[in-house]
């Protein structure tokens, strides 16, 4: 569960799960379940129904940031280019920037003037590796009609990253695309465009105040296993001695050693539990596995050239600021 899309999945398949094992219902197998739950997941989004939801109570789930609003237009000023790309129709993005963008300019009359390029429908990811047209969209009356002639500022419906980087005559290195959705926002548009990419990860935010407040431990636990690194290493070499001489000479001064290790252990273990019941007790940290990065983690340092808990983060900085990436230490470097 890697995108906040397969939140909703794995609730509706665990609660069928549950069912079929209670034995009150007749469900088909778990392969099937989850296929079908898919299926109507996508068709939730497809057919509108989730989304008319949404507009029947817009405060429910639509966050208004008027900070995000006064960074976008800093940027503005400063001679930078916004443009959206959603999968959503016309209708409901003009919704949704009528309700969240609008109110709060203060330098622009509409979100019209704040975006360059309005992009609907766009049917990421597939706009960073097809060849479809973009058909222009009339923002006063929702009409579509093909585009001719020159690819000017405005809305638009479908096209591709191909034409779009050529008609601005750009290239990736000049575009940062931010996207919340690993898969079709970052992967599969690093893969096939190489636009720089910002992932937002919302959880981000709590996985760092957390972190921050088990950094005590963590320091507990490196100056344990610092402390324990020499025991073992006496411990291999005096082990290596009796096995080359068949005698068992250094039996007691191994014997104390383990001792020595298992105490620290203890402690290790002790601050490593408290460690972890810190985070979500049920698969602990976002960005790890135990030492390992987890999986996602592993994503987002390969295909997001930054990452962020809100936009906010990185549009509180200078649009002039460069960000640079962290030397990443590989094994043979720790000496």
């Amino acid at each position: 569960m890697d995108t906040s899309f397969s939140i909703s999945f794995g609730n509706l398949f665990a609660h069928l799960v549950d069912m079929k094992n209670e034995g009150k219902f007749e469900l088909p197998t778990f392969d099937d379940i989850s296929r079908d739950i898919l299926d109507c997941v996508d068709e939730s989004h497809a057919d509108g129904s989730l989304k008319s939801e949404v507009k029947k109570n817009l405060d429910n789930y639509i966050i208004k940031d008027p900070d995000l609003i006064a960074n976008l237009e800093k940027y503005k000023k400063h001679g930078k280019k916004l443009f959206i790309l959603t999968n959503s129709e016309f209708y409901y993005a003009k919704l949704l920037l009528d309700y969240a963008v609008t109110p709060y300019l203060k330098e622009h009359k509409d979100w019209k003037d704040l975006f360059d390029y309005v992009i609907t429908q766009a049917a990421k990811p597939r706009f960073f590796f097809d060849k479809l047209p973009f058909y222009r969209i009339s923002p006063d009356t929702g009409a579509m009609y093909n585009l001719d002639g020159k690819f000017e500022p405005g809305v638009y419906q479908s096209g591709c990253a191909e034409y779009f980087t050529s008609k601005l005559k750009v290239t990736g290195d000049d575009i940062l695309y931010v996207g919340d959705h690993i898969y079709g926002d970052i992967v599969r548009l690093k893969k096939d465009c190489a636009w720089r990419t910002a992932l937002v990860i919302e959880e981000l935010e709590e996985e760092v105040n957390k972190l921050t407040q088990t950094a005590p431990l963590t320091e507990k636990i490196q100056a344990l296993m610092k402390d324990k690194a020499p025991l073992e290493t006496e411990i291999v070499t005096l082990e290596d001695e009796d096995h080359l001489s068949k005698k068992n000479t250094n039996e007691k001064r191994i014997d104390e050693l383990y001792d020595q290790v298992t105490r620290i252990d203890k402690q290790i273990s002790e601050y490593i539990r408290k460690h972890n019941a810190t985070f979500n007790p049920y698969w602990g940290e976002v960005m790890r596995c135990g030492n390992e990065e987890s999986y996602f983690a592993g994503q987002v340092a390969r295909y997001a050239c930054v990452y962020t808990s809100t936009l906010n983060d990185i549009l509180n900085s200078s649009p002039r600021y460069y960000f640079r990436s962290y030397r990443r230490t590989l094994a043979h470097e720790v000496i």
